[in-house]
């Protein structure tokens, strides 16, 4: 499918939808008025924005992702308990 825009050559729509997509990131990293600039959610939040627009993921991969580390995190520190408990 082609759309013919006033662009000589012709745009795929999967561009199309993959611009569009990328300036609704740009606009969420830099759309937070809410906080204060120096507040640590506010960091927190453009931290993760940042990860999500420099690998493109979606927000679900988003939650899989901080699942995981949770996971991780979780195993780690059991891990660490047993050895100090067990000698």
């Amino acid at each position: 499918m082609f759309i013919f825009l006033k662009t000589p050559l012709p745009i795929f729509i999967s561009d199309l939808k993959l611009k569009i997509y990328q300036m609704s990131m740009k606009r969420k990293l830099f759309n937070i008025d809410k906080k204060p600039p120096f507040s640590l959610i506010g960091v927190e939040k453009r931290a993760a924005l940042a990860i999500q627009n420099h690998f493109r993921l979606s927000n679900y991969q988003m939650l899989v992702l901080s699942w995981i580390k949770g996971l991780w995190t979780g195993i780690l520190l059991s891990l660490v308990v047993h050895y100090f408990i067990s000698h």
